[in-house]
């Protein structure tokens, strides 16, 4: 199922059921397996809604009918965040072991966040692209505060990750593009973190990825992978990125990334 914008209050979907619910306004839940926004992206699966939630266009809703259902922005950021807030636990993780200045059940759903879109969880029926390297991103710390400068909410998410061989080029460092793949969920990560804080959804369509190369990470090394807010308004979200030698703190790749949200837009 494909969402389209209709507005900026509301969102038109074509749903497909394979049920029958009687009567106007009945009361038997309709399970949708998933909603995807215009770009593709996954906006939430396994909700379950009441027939009279939907718009209904007959006396009865047949099998396989198509019909349209109408929920405002609001609506769907609401959605969005029970659904991160219900994502299976994030494997291998001990929030104990997490630093930062927020509760150990956000640092969970941060981490559960994180494991879903670089791994599915589980629950998603399409394996993430380089999961077998995405999937390894280990959150160290998480921060949250409000910048006394610019008035703004600002959100820090730092991750580890070793250098293995898959991620390598000939000469046994970290291929340039793979410096870019990590940059992506991390730098969401950040925007995530602030959005479950603020009320806003911190993910997005990617529009721009700059990324600077300065020293090469030689296979076996620890990288430290720290990502921070920048900017969220409208539907723009903007974050940047260092990563570094952890041994060394040396300087391995910095970057930014832009990207657009398609649900409600954000004042901060």
């Amino acid at each position: 199922m494909k969402l389209g914008s209709s507005g900026d209050s509301t969102l038109t979907a074509m749903v497909k059921l394979g049920l029958r619910t009687a009567g106007s306004g009945g009361s038997r839940g309709l399970k949708i397996s998933s909603v995807h926004n215009s770009a593709g992206t996954l906006w939430r699966i396994g909700l379950t809604y009441k027939a009279a939630t939907f718009t209904q266009l007959g006396n009865e809703l047949e099998p396989e009918m198509n019909f349209h259902l109408l929920c405002s922005t609001t609506t769907m950021t609401a959605a969005w965040e029970t659904f991160q807030r219900s994502l299976p636990k994030a494997p291998n993780v001990d929030v104990k072991q997490i630093r930062g200045n927020i509760s150990d059940a956000e640092k969970q759903i941060n981490a559960n966040v994180l494991a879903y879109f670089t791994t599915g969880s589980g629950i998603s029926p399409f394996p993430p692209f380089g999961n077998e390297i995405s999937g390894r991103l280990r959150m160290v710390e998480l921060n949250l505060w409000d910048a006394m400068s610019t008035g703004s909410s600002e959100s820090e998410v730092v991750l580890e990750i070793q250098v293995t061989e898959n991620m390598c080029n000939v000469y046994g460092t970290m291929h340039g593009g793979c410096a870019a793949f990590i940059l992506d969920p991390c730098t969401v990560s950040a925007m995530v973190l602030l959005g479950l804080a603020k009320g806003f959804d911190g993910t997005g369509v990617s529009q721009a990825i700059n990324v600077h190369w300065h020293h090469p990470a030689l296979l076996g090394s620890t990288l430290t992978v720290t990502t921070r807010s920048v900017f969220a308004d409208g539907r723009a979200r903007l974050a940047r990125c260092e990563i570094r030698e952890k041994l060394t703190g040396k300087l391995i790749v910095s970057g930014t990334h832009t990207f657009l949200n398609a649900g409600r837009a954000t004042k901060l």
